[in-house]
């Protein structure tokens, strides 16, 4: 299970990286932050549509239903007790996938936080920000 969240770990700092790496070279072309946000977005929109989309096209197969709703209850009740279900189930039988789960949630938060971090304290572009974290 640590392979697999390390692997993951890995491919998500280099997406970031690379993601980085092409707003540091957007940031040299057009000197207003602001379109360079902007630009970002955009990159970031178009990589994960095409991800997602690949995804959900070509790798999902159909199936059928698993559950039904149980009668008297609506479907946002019926799903919160299914999760609510999951949950212990994952806590009793399964506590190692639950600790792979609270890796990523905890490590993703960590990222985007550290990113806010380095954004709103510095004026100056991605590719400066590295230059002074590679003297430390």
């Amino acid at each position: 299970m640590g392979r697999y969240n390390a692997s993951f770990n890995i491919l998500q700092y280099a997406s970031m990286l690379l993601q980085l790496l092409i707003c540091a070279g957007i940031s040299f072309a057009v000197q207003d932050s602001v379109q360079v946000a902007r630009y970002s977005q955009i990159l970031l929109t178009v990589w994960t549509a095409g991800f997602m989309g690949y995804s959900w096209l070509y790798l999902f197969e159909h199936r059928e239903a698993g559950n039904q709703i149980p009668e008297g209850k609506s479907l946002v009740t019926a799903g919160f007790c299914r999760i609510w279900e999951t949950f212990c189930i994952v806590w009793s039988d399964h506590i190692h996938v639950l600790w792979f789960y609270m890796s990523i949630a905890f490590s993703d938060g960590a990222i985007i936080t550290f990113q806010s971090i380095v954004i709103a304290l510095t004026n100056v572009s991605g590719i400066e920000v590295l230059i002074s974290l590679d003297n430390y």
